[in-house]
């Protein structure tokens, strides 16, 4: 709201919703919910206290009620743990991009996490976009690595290939990275 000040206070808007507003300039990384916490600092303490709850629930095509995969907490800081070990291998390190070409799912998330605790810059791409987009973005990003899936490995291969780099080709598995999931 224009009239914030650098205190918080409740406003009624139009509708009669309630706002809590607090000018811009006024807050800072203390105040930000994180606490200046990392994104992997903060899924490692939501591990520990959270344990197998859930952490993301997913389901596959075709949707069909009590279809879905429920991953804990646990399991998502011990794949995310173990995705870090396996990209930094292959480089994904400080400073380096990385190309996730990955639907949306679990996968993709506990990816970019292990992307961004290693230090490195993620790009993402619709791995549906056909091979001379693919071939674009690997050449336009410049990635240490292309992350797919065993689903699309192959395009993104032949892309791998076609383009003016040579990043390594980093699969994971998808949907649901079987491991702890019901």
């Amino acid at each position: 709201h224009p009239t914030c000040e650098s205190t918080i206070y409740t406003n009624v808007d139009r509708q009669g919703a309630r706002c809590h507003c607090r000018a811009m300039n006024s807050v800072t990384m203390n105040d930000d919910v994180t606490g200046n916490e990392t994104l992997w600092t903060l899924m490692m303490s939501w591990a520990n206290t959270h344990g197998d709850s859930a952490f993301a629930m997913y389901t596959e095509p075709p949707y069909t009620e009590g279809s879905s995969t429920t991953i804990g907490w646990t399991t998502a800081a011990e794949t995310t743990y173990e995705l870090r070990q396996r990209l930094g291998a292959v480089g994904v390190a400080e400073q380096q991009v990385v190309l996730l070409a990955l639907p949306n799912s679990p996968a993709a998330i506990l990816t970019l996490i292990a992307v961004a605790a290693n230090g490195a810059i993620a790009h993402t791409i619709d791995p549906d976009l056909g091979f001379l987009s693919l071939t674009s973005a690997i050449d336009a990003t410049h990635p240490v690595a292309v992350v797919a899936t065993t689903t699309n490995a192959q395009a993104i291969s032949r892309a791998i290939a076609s383009s003016t780099r040579n990043p390594a080709l980093f699969v994971v598995e998808d949907p649901s990275m079987q491991r702890g999931s019901s």
